[in-house]
């Protein structure tokens, strides 16, 4: 058995699935926002606010929605728990969550350092 969220147990076949799937997502593009919504439609102002710092930094992001994908969703929740989406990806490794970015963006340092870590 494998913890997936607040209660939820998943066999671990279908943990590994999803752990196939982040992968192969982490890895499709340099950059990934793991949010609600897609970058043209943020559903939540976290979600919208952190596009908005990548897109001020001028950097070339996709997105995962995570309200089409539970399972993935839960999945990042338990792996980055506190810290819940949106979450940022770079080079295939976690970057952080929205004040670890908003913290990087304050600095001036968001786009060197995602950059940096793309490239990886």
């Amino acid at each position: 058995m494998c913890f997936v969220g607040y209660g939820s147990l998943v066999d671990f076949d279908n943990c590994k699935s999803v752990q196939s799937e982040l992968d192969r997502l982490v890895f499709q593009s340099h950059i990934v926002l793991f949010m609600k919504g897609n970058r043209k439609f943020p559903v939540c102002g976290l979600s919208s606010n952190m596009c908005f710092m990548l897109k001020q930094c001028n950097l070339e992001f996709s997105t995962v929605d995570l309200l089409t994908k539970p399972s993935l969703a839960l999945y990042m929740r338990m792996m980055h728990e506190p810290i819940s989406a949106p979450y940022l990806y770079a080079g295939g490794k976690f970057v952080g969550g929205y004040e670890t970015v908003c913290t990087m963006f304050d600095s001036g340092l968001l786009g060197s350092i995602v950059r940096l870590n793309s490239h990886k």
